[in-house]
């Protein structure tokens, strides 16, 4: 079974897109410790290519990348 490692800090970033993801990425490595994890919330549809693709460039180590889709029900009667 694979570990799950606890993120060091969230990010909120649904409803922005890049180059503002990888820019609040970038800020948030930067107030972390080496092997500190930052989770990454975000609904850029090319994030999903972008985060990879950056993280590879910069020498960071992407440990896992899900896909959440949330849905919100409102009861009307």
């Amino acid at each position: 079974m694979k570990e799950i490692i606890a993120p060091k800090k969230t990010i909120d970033c649904r409803g922005e897109n890049c180059p503002i993801v990888l820019l609040k990425i970038k800020d948030a490595l930067r107030e972390v410790d080496v092997d500190d994890v930052v989770e990454v919330l975000s609904t850029d549809p090319c994030a999903e290519y972008d985060v990879p693709n950056w993280s590879q460039m910069t020498g960071k180590e992407l440990i896992s990348a899900e896909h959440v889709t949330i849905y919100r029900i409102k009861k009307v009667h």
